[in-house]
């Protein structure tokens, strides 16, 4: 039993006259909604700043199975880190390659191609 807390004032109880200061819950279903969105609007205006921290994490978690896969062969953990990274940027530019020659036959091809007209669209049709 704290007698000292019972005696102090509420405001050093961590109490106003008013009530507790926290936890502050809402008391009617308005300002619950209100808060939730307000927690969405904060989230999409954060959502330039947040991105790149997700994807950096994510893209970190990926990628530490095979540096710690190089750590045990005895590689050093910066010199594992850059071949790793220097591996999928490799990886990477091979794909872009590897899809640079179909996408430029792709795209020269589009404006030939005639929109598709009744015939061709019939099926989608038939299917709703």
């Amino acid at each position: 039993h704290d007698s000292e807390a019972t005696n102090r004032a509420p405001e050093q109880q961590g109490e106003t006259s008013a009530g507790p200061l926290w936890p502050v819950f809402a008391t009617s279903p308005a300002h619950n909604i209100i808060a939730v969105l307000l927690v969405f609007c904060a989230l999409y205006f954060a959502a330039s700043l947040l991105v790149p921290i997700a994807c950096a994490v994510l893209l970190s978690m990926m990628l530490a199975p095979p540096v710690r896969l190089l750590e045990r062969l005895r590689v050093p953990r910066p010199l594992a880190s850059a071949m790793v990274v220097l591996s999928v940027m490799a990886l990477l530019a091979t794909g872009l390659f590897a899809l640079a020659g179909p996408a430029k036959s792709w795209i020269e091809k589009a404006p030939q191609r005639p929109p598709p007209g009744p015939a061709e669209a019939a099926w989608v049709h038939q299917a709703f």
